[in-house]
């Protein structure tokens, strides 16, 4: 209410879930979309640490992708900027 007070309109409202991990200097994240289901992120300041994490996870380095939620959707044929609610 008090950004549309200021003049500006809601544009969308998302669900997600997400849990959170600590491995080294990795931080790994569950996350849980509608329509997409759970998918594995893994952040670090480097790449290799992210290449290292993956492989200690058990993952091979040609299953990482870099990819945004909104390139994701995209490829399932659901363009995020035409919905206003994505719900569970």
């Amino acid at each position: 209410m008090i950004l549309e007070k200021l003049g500006l309109s809601h544009k969308t409202y998302q669900e997600n879930t997400r849990d959170e991990f600590l491995l080294g200097d990795s931080k790994i994240s569950i996350d849980h979309w509608p329509k997409l289901g759970y998918l594995l992120e893994i952040e670090s300041e480097k790449v290799e640490d992210v290449k290292n994490c993956a492989e200690l996870l058990g993952f091979d380095e040609d299953e990482i992708i870099t990819t945004d939620i909104k390139s994701l959707y995209l490829e399932r044929g659901i363009d995020l900027d035409d919905i206003r609610e994505l719900k569970f």
